[in-house]
């Protein structure tokens, strides 16, 4: 199954089993620190679905994938798949504050020279679990059209910073 169908797959399997028609879909951008110990900084690119499971729970899954930079000179690259957990403050007002954490994994791929000629490089690959909470803000700029904010902390990345731009269905 392609990375980007995942989130999909997350959405329409919630909406089968019943979860209200609360679902949301969210482009996200952003910088992490603390990925990996070289390079340590990363951009994120991805996406997210969630569902309400109540009036102030909702629950998702965000697939994000990262492009680190720092002091290597090769290239190294991470997919974070991290399900989302999110408890809002004020989930009927147009300026919703909420926290959110979660335990998810994180693959791997560094492209390194293999063999005597350094010409020839080859991807390796490895992964680990990440742990991170932190909060953020939905801020409807109409009726189902969002923008949210969000900085966690966490065991990697150490902190990670994103901006959403959602749509509420």
């Amino acid at each position: 199954m392609p990375r980007a169908a995942v989130p999909l797959a997350v959405l329409l399997l919630a909406t089968a089993l019943g979860a209200s028609a609360n679902s949301d879909v969210r482009v996200l951008g952003g910088h992490a620190y603390g990925l990996e110990d070289t390079p340590p900084h990363a951009w994120l690119a991805g996406g997210a679905v969630t569902t309400a499971l109540g009036p102030r729970v909702r629950v998702g899954l965000e697939v994000l994938h990262a492009h680190m930079f720092g002091f290597e000179y090769f290239e190294r690259r991470a997919t974070l798949f991290n399900p989302i957990v999110e408890y809002h403050f004020a989930p009927d007002s147009r300026f919703s504050p909420y926290v959110t954490g979660g335990l998810g994994f994180t693959l791997y791929r560094s492209l390194y020279p293999s063999g005597p000629d350094p010409q020839r490089l080859e991807w390796e690959y490895g992964s680990s679990f990440n742990l991170g909470g932190g909060g953020g803000v939905r801020i409807f700029l109409t009726k189902r059209l969002f923008v949210s904010p969000e900085v966690r902390l966490g065991w990697i990345p150490f902190i990670r910073s994103t901006i959403a731009v959602g749509y509420q269905f």
